[in-house]
């Protein structure tokens, strides 16, 4: 066979080659085309981006199908935006991911000093270990290993250490007329009772640090170890030695997680915030030593860090800025990883119409028990970021976030809308 010949039977096997395989990519195209729901979704988002042309906030969507792992919808997916409270999403999944939710939050209480004839030649230290969960009766089992350990009369001091962190007692960028409230706690690493004074309703102490020794006391007193209740101390530094552990009170990360994003608690997720960082940093703890376990699960989810900022834990700053791209890249890390992860983080999410900040919204239609998700809201954003199961069956993973809301009320009817869609 010629030369000539054989280039011209190999250049008839090429052109087949591209036909069939132009022919096959026609048919994929065609049966994804003739996907009933596919279709459907697809003609839903041309209208939904038609209104959020119409919109007078900003605002950053994505969607994507986590089953078939695609994008099905993203509007503006990289704009930067203040995510309000879904920024405690990326707190509770690097909480996940680096302390388990068996990780411990701990306080200690020591005995720094000799005893003789049952007197106490010495201090009392309880070391705070930013514990959410810590409660008058943690305080009255540590007056109660007082006095089993033979102590009946302190002549010292009953000291708080504060020195897991550094001496900061506000986030960067909050607000400084709203502190301390309810929505923006005092950063202390020892408290208790969720910084309320008992029967005082929400009322927030202006000292909780303080106010927990003095409980203390009172429950050393009524445990029958005599106590100058004068001589309380605040150490934000410290104390070295602390002497003989006394007694240990612990509480896992499952007990924080569910209230911290089911009622958006911002004292749970700062408590979260700093116990990330005290994986870092054993004392004097600040944001930045969270921050780098923050930044490794979004480096993980493959996000980013250039392009987004964080500085607190519960995103009460309004530094903050993350985009939607970012958060449904997060969502998907976690989804993709089942036990660790996912499974506890969806189980701990706000579900619509049924509990917490959800728990008034989406009471009727598709979305109901379908969207498990996070709110966020803050002087004008207006964010809500989670899962969702859609009518054929797939899981989604979207984020919306609006900024300059005017109306909340608006706002949040709007992205109700978008959920029952995402479920239709």
């Amino acid at each position: 066979m010629s030369l000539q010949k054989k280039k011209t039977l190999y250049v008839i096997a090429v052109v087949f080659a591209l036909l069939a395989s132009g022919c096959k990519k026609e048919e994929t195209q065609k049966s994804q085309s003739t996907d009933p729901w596919t279709e459907q979704m697809n003609r839903k988002f041309d209208q939904l981006e038609a209104q959020l042309d119409e919109l007078p906030m900003a605002t950053s969507i994505s969607v994507f199908n986590l089953s078939a792992d695609t994008f099905l919808f993203n509007y503006h997916e990289r704009q930067q935006m203040i995510p309000a409270s879904t920024l405690k999403l990326l707190t509770a999944i690097s909480a996940l991911e680096h302390l388990g939710v068996k990780g411990q939050f701990h306080t200690t209480l020591h005995q720094n000093g000799m005893v003789s004839g049952g007197t106490l030649q010495g201090d009392l230290v309880v070391v705070g270990g930013f514990d959410p969960l810590l409660s008058q009766g943690d305080l009255q089992a540590m007056a109660r290993s007082v006095k089993q350990a033979g102590i009946s009369r302190v002549n010292g001091r009953l000291i708080g250490d504060l020195s897991m962190t550094d001496t900061l007692r506000m986030g960067k960028g909050w607000s400084w007329d709203d502190y301390p409230s309810v929505v923006t706690p005092y950063l202390t690493p020892l408290f208790f009772n969720h910084q309320r004074q008992s029967g005082k309703g929400l009322n927030m102490l202006p000292d909780p640090d303080l106010h927990c020794l003095r409980t203390l006391a009172s429950e050393l007193q009524k445990a029958g170890v005599e106590i100058d209740m004068k001589r309380l101390l605040i150490s934000p530094s410290g104390v070295s030695p602390r002497g003989k552990e006394l007694c240990r009170v612990s509480h896992p990360l499952s007990r924080v997680l569910p209230t911290m994003l089911k009622d958006s608690d911002n004292l749970y997720a700062e408590s979260v915030f700093y116990r990330l960082a005290s994986m870092k940093r054993k004392s004097g703890a600040t944001p930045d030593d969270a921050l780098v376990l923050l930044k490794n699960t979004l480096a993980h989810a493959g996000c980013d860090n250039f392009n987004l900022r964080i500085v607190d834990g519960s995103g009460l700053s309004s530094y903050d800025n993350m985009s939607a791209e970012s958060q449904v890249k997060l969502l998907t890390y976690a989804y993709n990883r089942k036990m660790e992860l996912y499974s506890p983080l969806y189980s701990y999410l706000t579900v619509a119409g049924k509990s917490g900040t959800l728990s008034m919204r989406m009471t009727d239609g598709p979305a109901t028990g379908r969207v498990h998700a996070k709110t966020g809201s803050s002087a004008n954003s207006c964010c809500l970021s989670g899962y969702a199961k859609a009518s054929n069956g797939d899981d989604l993973a979207f984020a919306i976030l609006t900024n300059g809301v005017l109306s909340m009320n608006r706002c949040r009817a709007f992205q109700d809308e978008i959920c029952q869609l995402l479920c239709e």
